[in-house]
């Protein structure tokens, strides 16, 4: 059984815990481990973000030496580019790929499967967000100010303020969505999924 250590942003492929590790030697870097505790290795010396996966694949940007978006396929450990540019923190679902365009304001942008080329989805300037279904739930914190909680469909209609204001720690599941504000991360708040009022979660 491996000894404990320091670990963040731990993502289940298939019998694999893929996740950032920490020691005092290597500082931050990308490891994997089995359930069951066994087969402990380092996958990649750059901290690659891990909380982006669908079937085999790993989808993570460049940090060493770009800023690309990549596809790893976890059954072999190979990457390869599927985008070049300035982007950051991929989200892939079963059609689509979203991340981050540095260049264009942390815009929020989908990359299709069948196509080459990314396609605008929020214009605003994007702090977190997370995809689930049809709906992006994301923070939008503009230069002139302009910050609040909102939720859009994912091919860029419908698009909602659902509070103004900082907030972050955007997780959702089947019936809620939970977020927090900023500076006041112990109190947690909720909304289902399908619309309604928010209120402060109570465990």
């Amino acid at each position: 059984m491996p000894s404990v250590s320091p670990s963040l942003y731990a993502s289940l492929i298939g019998n694999y815990l893929y996740y950032i590790h920490y020691d005092t030697e290597t500082a931050s870097t990308l490891y994997r481990v089995k359930l069951d505790g066994s087969e402990l290795e380092q996958v990649d010396k750059n901290p690659y973000f891990t909380c982006s996966a669908n079937g085999q694949y790993l989808y993570y940007n460049g940090i060493a030496n770009d800023h690309n978006i990549y596809q790893m396929d976890t059954n072999t450990g190979i990457s390869q580019t599927i985008c070049q540019g300035n982007y950051w923190m991929p989200s892939a679902d079963n059609e689509n790929i979203y991340f981050l365009d540095c260049l264009n304001n942390y815009s929020l942008v989908r990359l299709p499967r069948s196509q080459s080329e990314p396609v605008p989805v929020i214009n605003d300037r994007i702090e977190y967000y997370n995809v689930y279904g049809n709906t992006i739930y994301f923070q939008k914190n503009n230069l002139d100010g302009d910050a609040a909680f909102c939720s859009v469909s994912t091919d860029g209609s419908n698009y909602q303020v659902i509070l103004e204001g900082n907030y972050t720690n955007i997780n959702v599941t089947s019936q809620y969505v939970y977020f927090s504000e900023v500076g006041e991360e112990d109190t947690i708040y909720q909304m289902p999924t399908g619309g309604g009022g928010v209120s402060v979660f109570q465990p």
